[in-house]
């Protein structure tokens, strides 16, 4: 049965998802194993914030807007957490 471009997409979307999986599995480890500072903490956030902009691009470049404006929530998500981690008298466990 040959490859279809609709099987190859969603092949993408699998392998893109279990990445996030693995990826927010690794960040809580980080985050929780290293003792890191608070500004280590907000560091991290921002960081992983600005790559997951530069993953956007990329998809916004080969026309994968629905991923693209899932990054994006992404990217809102960890600059607010960066910034609840700055600002904020409760700290939350991330």
């Amino acid at each position: 049965m040959p490859i279809t471009k609709g099987k190859k997409y969603l092949f993408f979307v699998f392998l893109t998802n279990i990445n996030i999986i693995l990826k927010i599995l690794e960040i809580m480890n980080r985050i929780e194993s290293f003792g890191m500072t608070q500004e280590e903490k907000v560091k991290y956030w921002v960081d992983l914030a600005e790559e997951d902009l530069a993953v956007g691009e990329t998809l916004v470049k080969n026309e994968h807007n629905l991923y693209a404006v899932f990054m994006c929530h992404q990217v809102v998500e960890k600059v607010l957490k960066g910034y609840f981690r700055r600002h904020s008298a409760v700290q939350a466990r991330f």
